[in-house]
């Protein structure tokens, strides 16, 4: 078991030993070259978040190379969230999960590797974001389509991991409730890197989604909206503090370009956005 406090420290829970003299210290004291494991459950409890993260394992290995100095896990199962008191009684969805880690060290955890989810529903994978990113509830709404996401470490020691991350979407239906909002059809890739522990996660990263469609109200009282084909649509995000900026935006609608920055204040009610957008050779008549 592990549990991640509020100040986002990993700390590895007791387990069973012969005596305290002989308890592995380090991946050299480990005792065996190859451990395999079945029918495994292992919890990750976020007291910083209130949650629980249970990862369901019907294989796991752990091998201690030649040199002796590190331990090889590789894990595949199904993972799924909820809040500590909720586990045993609410029924949460579960995505595929795959990991590795090259450990080496045990307290504090120290260690290089990757973990991805899915592909899945993106509206059951909302729910493993909104744990991470409770501020992000109701903001945004993923309908339809699949996602899959991954994040590569470099270091893990006494703090939360830092590293790269990746998302790809297909085929994703997007809603931002507070303007009604709408992103059809969305299918692309984002990366970028990750600092900082969930509960205050900073993201920078580029995104390139080939074609799509926005879906935008008239007005706040007419329910007739506009439908803007585009195409080659790329930008550069910045996600913290629960504002997420993107710059440098293009893609190509109605013929020609359009271009712009902005900003999503998740932290407002309603969502604010601020949107600086300029046209480049578009025609006019493709309005009508």
């Amino acid at each position: 078991r592990l549990t991640r406090l509020a100040s986002g420290s990993l700390v590895l829970g007791k387990f069973p030993a012969p005596a305290p003299q002989t308890a592995p210290l380090a991946p050299a004291d480990f005792p065996y070259q190859k451990v395999k494991g079945t029918n495994i459950e292992i919890s990750l409890v976020d007291e910083g978040l209130k949650k629980v993260f249970v990862l369901r394992v019907p294989a796991l290995e752990v091998a201690k190379p030649a040199s002796g100095d590190a331990l090889q896990i590789h894990v595949e199962g199904a993972l799924k969230t909820s809040g500590i008191e909720d586990l045993a009684s609410v029924k949460s969805p579960e995505f595929p999960f795959r990991g590795t880690m090259h450990l080496k060290g045990f307290s504090p955890l120290v260690g290089t590797g990757s973990a991805s989810v899915g592909p899945a529903p993106v509206a059951d994978l909302q729910a493993v974001i909104t744990s991470f990113l409770p501020g992000s509830a109701g903001k945004i709404e993923c309908q339809e389509g699949t996602a899959e996401a991954g994040v590569v470490f470099s270091s893990m020691t006494q703090g939360p991991p830092t590293g790269k991350a990746w998302s790809k979407l297909r085929g994703v239906n997007l809603l931002f409730p507070a303007t009604q909002l709408r992103m059809r059809g969305v299918s692309g890739d984002l990366e970028g890197t990750t600092a900082g522990p969930p509960a205050n996660l900073k993201i920078e990263g580029s995104a390139k989604f080939p074609s799509g469609q926005i879906v935008a109200p008239i007005s706040a009282t007419n329910k007739s909206a506009y439908a803007f084909p585009f195409q080659n649509l790329s930008a550069i995000f910045r996600f913290a503090d629960g504002t997420f900026a993107i710059t440098d935006a293009r893609t190509n609608v109605f013929g020609g370009t359009l271009k712009g920055n902005g900003t999503i204040d998740s932290r407002q009610t309603p969502v604010r956005f601020d949107m600086r957008v300029t046209g480049e050779a578009l025609r006019t008549e493709a309005f009508l």
